[in-house]
């Protein structure tokens, strides 16, 4: 019963995506750019800024991971250990760039004046980024570079140690932190400091390598095409809150596709998945 349903949401997402696509090709035939470009003007961060942050991004990690003695197989500890990494690397990021009065919201990309339209794109990007990541994630496997069962280390701990609370700890740190400080790091700070030097599709490849590779192999392969969208996404757009919800969106998606594929049990997270889910079957035979 949960295949089938992951197949129907593979389903709707591969034809949002493919009538996104139709739509970026009408307008590239009308000779227009996929997406409007957004005027602005904004200071990038000095080099000494930029390199303090990307100092603290590798350091801090490291430093945490060896005082709590983090093991290095996948496990809830590392889990927590990550979502707290990522957060107070955020939080001393914060400290440096309200110290810097130089810089306001907006060179930053924070700005929630249109809210609702930066949603939408967020919504659409995502929705363009499906066929692209699917194409090469089905390479690979073809290929032999992933075998169709090989699962990122996080879905392995959720399948060892289904429960409650393995379930929100992962949550939270694929859907709410990894993405807001993944997306300040990479397209807020390095992308908008690549782009006052370089042309921005020079500073958008090379962030999306970046980007992609430090992500654990073969996962920098599909993970490259979402990079570019993000990048191009950012620099039309330079919204923080739509490459956010957009890199949220695309890791929900995959926990979600993941969760309802999980051998069905009556203990774990696929089982409780499958008793509300049958709630709903009951409530809907109801109406």
């Amino acid at each position: 019963m949960l295949t089938y349903f992951a197949n129907i949401f593979v389903t709707v997402l591969l034809l949002g995506s493919f009538l996104v696509w139709l739509s970026v090709v009408m307008r590239l035939r009308e000779c227009q750019p996929p997406l409007a470009y957004f005027e602005r003007t904004t200071h990038a961060l000095d080099p000494t800024s930029v390199l303090m942050i990307l100092l603290l991004w590798l350091a801090i990690p490291i430093l945490i991971g060896r005082v709590l003695s983090v093991p290095t197989e996948a496990s809830l500890l590392g889990v927590q250990v990550s979502c707290l990494s990522s957060g107070l690397w955020l939080f001393l990021v914060g400290v440096i760039l309200v110290t810097n009065r130089r810089h306001g919201k907006m060179d930053f990309g924070i700005d929630l004046s249109d809210w609702k339209q930066q949603l939408i794109v967020a919504v659409l990007g995502f929705l363009a980024s499906v066929v692209p990541v699917g194409l090469v994630q089905l390479l690979t496997i073809i290929s032999g570079i992933r075998h169709p069962d090989q699962m990122h280390s996080y879905l392995s701990l959720l399948k060892e140690y289904p429960g409650a609370t393995t379930f929100i700890w992962i949550g939270v740190a694929v859907v709410v932190v990894a993405p807001l400080a993944e997306e300040f790091m990479f397209r807020v700070i390095l992308q908008g400091w690549l782009q006052t030097r370089l042309s921005a599709g020079q500073a958008i490849m090379i962030v999306a390598l970046l980007f992609s590779g430090v992500h654990q192999w073969p996962d920098p392969l599909p993970l490259l095409p979402l990079a570019l969208i993000l990048g191009y996404i950012y620099y039309r757009r330079h919204s923080l809150l739509t490459v956010y919800v957009l890199h949220a969106l695309f890791n929900l998606s995959n926990l979600a596709i993941a969760l309802l594929k999980l051998p069905e049990d009556n203990s774990g997270i696929s089982g409780a998945v499958k008793k509300i889910l049958s709630l709903i079957d009951d409530a809907y035979f109801c109406l």
